[in-house]
């Protein structure tokens, strides 16, 4: 018999104890769904400051191993310390809105037959600026095999693709999570709550942010590819190549216009500068006839 709590909330915190950590905390706390444990994971080892056994009125479990861990070993960890109906990771930069999980919960009870809803995030460079990028894509499977458009704090989900036998890939350092959505999304689509309520710092040190460089960007993109290339049909291929076809034939078309706006802007400011040239010589000779 299930004995799960009715709507229980995993939170899985994969920690390397940044400055942050106690912003992402608080975002936990301050959460109006009433049913939530808080799973720490301390993925750096040793130095680590301790934390005690609440956030705010919910139950805090730290967990380790017995050394440093990597982004995927940290998120199986949690994964498996886990005891909610549901779980959400939120890593130590990042945070969340106060109803961001209860919108969620609400939305996966109502449709019993989703493993997985998501809502927006805001993109930006500190959690106060007034500056922020939207990140709030319709769910789309083909656009997911073209790329990850879902931060990992967006999503919740049951826990109960873990017994279907979704794991974070142990030998990928970033991107562990698109390829965990891609795990989850063959067992159904996703359901999209479109609003916001979330923040993801664009500076921060973990995921594929900004600090990755684009060679290391590009090799886990071909890791990604290598091992999904042995699962995807000859039809979801097809569907892939035409999506790519679909999204790079109007940036070809709008890199063309430009090259043609600038080019007749070119020819305009030459005849211009023609033109100036020419009256600029008359004016030259009218001045010295004056002078005559």
């Amino acid at each position: 018999m299930d004995n799960t709590p009715t709507s229980l909330v995993s939170v899985i915190t994969r920690s390397m104890d940044r400055s942050t950590l106690q912003e992402a905390l608080d975002s936990i706390a301050n959460q109006t769904h009433p049913n939530i444990e808080v799973v720490l994971v301390n993925a750096l080892g040793d130095g680590h400051r301790q934390y005690g056994e609440r956030c705010g009125t919910f139950p805090l479990r730290t967990v380790r191993s017995d050394a440093p861990l990597h982004r995927s070993s940290a998120a199986n960890l949690g994964l498996d310390s886990a005891r909610g109906k549901y779980a959400l990771f939120l890593d130590d930069d990042d945070w969340l809105d106060p109803d961001h999980i209860e919108k969620l919960v609400t939305a996966l009870e109502q449709n019993a037959d989703m493993r997985v809803a998501y809502a927006g995030v805001r993109f930006t460079s500190a959690r106060d600026s007034d500056e922020f990028s939207v990140i709030n894509e319709s769910f789309d499977p083909i656009k997911l095999f073209y790329g990850n458009f879902i931060p990992i704090h967006a999503v919740l989900f049951r826990r109960e693709l873990a017994q279907l036998g979704c794991r974070f890939d142990d030998s990928l350092a970033i991107y562990e999570d698109w390829d965990f959505w891609l795990q989850a999304a063959r067992f159904g689509s996703f359901l999209h709550l479109n609003r916001v309520s979330a923040g993801y710092r664009s500076n921060g040190g973990s995921g594929a942010g900004p600090s990755v460089g684009e060679d290391a960007v590009r090799a886990a993109r071909d890791r990604i590819f290598d091992k999904w290339r042995h699962v995807w049909s000859g039809a979801e291929v097809n569907k892939l190549l035409a999506f790519v076809s679909h999204i790079e034939d109007p940036k070809i078309l709008s890199l063309e216009r430009k090259l043609e706006a600038s080019r007749q802007l070119g020819a305009t400011l030459n005849q211009r500068l023609v033109e100036s040239n020419v009256r600029f010589s008359e004016l030259e000779i009218a001045s010295t006839e004056l002078e005559k």
